[in-house]
């Protein structure tokens, strides 16, 4: 792996274009709660959004659980201009949230000479080791138990190898990678368990699923099914990006105005982004919706 930089380096060097995502948050003083699997922000007094009950209950219909056991983002990224022409314009509240969006957008084109690229780098292999399964090995050895996988490209004449997939190879090259395939003639939009195919998960291990971005979820969603299908016996997913869009969704734009990227979670810990704060959530716990 490569060299992890401490907790306040990386939030001195990146901590500007961050902001801590807070699954289940309730509702307060207008501003919207927010999902308790997605972390997206939700109308009314809802505890999960409606992708990911409408995930809940086609599972439920096979008679098993929900395909995710455990759900970490880094951080908020909200869609829009590229920030490089709309910052002398744009709403404060969300600047931090259109960087964001901007690495996540900008590293994908260019390879290595892409000024986002060593930034997405640097996200990356911070999220990873900090924040991984491994993470609780106080010296950082490999954990060669948990195996690994990323979304493969589901965009009509992609050829050649994603770019996040070159990032995190890097990163875990010491670990076993599960190739998730896209199924010939399946419809990637949305959710769709039958999108994605894979090898047998050797010896029934755990699997670590990561992917640059959530917008609905429907393909982490529909991989997590696959790995389990072939035989994981947990599925994590770690996302870079839990995207907003302000434009398509009111509570969305309500959650921004409200100062939902920078406020203070009531934990003690620093508002907008703390790389201290886990941003793990244990989907298995029945605390977050009863009728799982």
């Amino acid at each position: 792996m490569t060299p992890l930089l401490s907790d306040e380096v990386f939030r001195r060097t990146y901590g500007s274009y961050l902001c801590s995502v807070k699954p289940g948050l309730l509702p307060m003083e207008g501003r919207p709660g927010t999902c308790c699997v997605c972390a997206g922000p939700l109308k009314d007094n809802y505890l999960i959004c409606r992708q990911c009950e409408r995930v809940r209950d086609v599972i439920a219909l096979t008679g098993k659980p929900f395909p995710l056991d455990g759900l970490a983002f880094l951080t908020y990224a909200v869609e829009g201009a590229d920030l490089d022409s709309a910052a002398r314009l744009m709403d404060p509240r969300e600047r931090k949230g259109r960087q964001a969006y901007t690495v996540l957008k900008g590293y994908k084109t260019g390879g290595e000479s892409n000024p986002w690229w060593p930034v997405a780098v640097a996200w990356v292999a911070w999220f990873l080791q900090r924040w991984g399964p491994w993470a609780a090995w106080t010296d950082r050895r490999d954990n060669q138990e948990w195996l690994w996988a990323t979304i493969p490209s589901v965009r009509s004449g992609r050829k050649n190898e994603h770019p996040l997939h070159l990032i995190v190879s890097a990163v875990l090259n010491t670990h076993i990678e599960v190739v998730l395939r896209t199924t010939e003639g399946a419809e990637g939009r949305g959710f769709n368990p039958n999108l994605f195919t894979c090898d047998p998960v050797p010896h029934n291990a755990p699997v670590l699923l990561i992917d640059d971005s959530w917008t609905s979820g429907g393909n982490v969603l529909s991989a997590s099914v696959a790995l389990k299908t072939a035989g994981a016996s947990n599925v994590n997913a770690m996302i870079l990006g839990r995207l907003l869009n302000p434009g398509s969704w009111s509570p969305t734009r309500e959650f921004i105005d409200h100062d939902g990227l920078h406020l203070n979670f009531g934990d003690g810990l620093q508002p907008g982004f703390d790389p201290a704060r886990s941003p793990w959530t244990k989907l298995v716990d029945s605390k977050l919706n009863p009728s799982w």
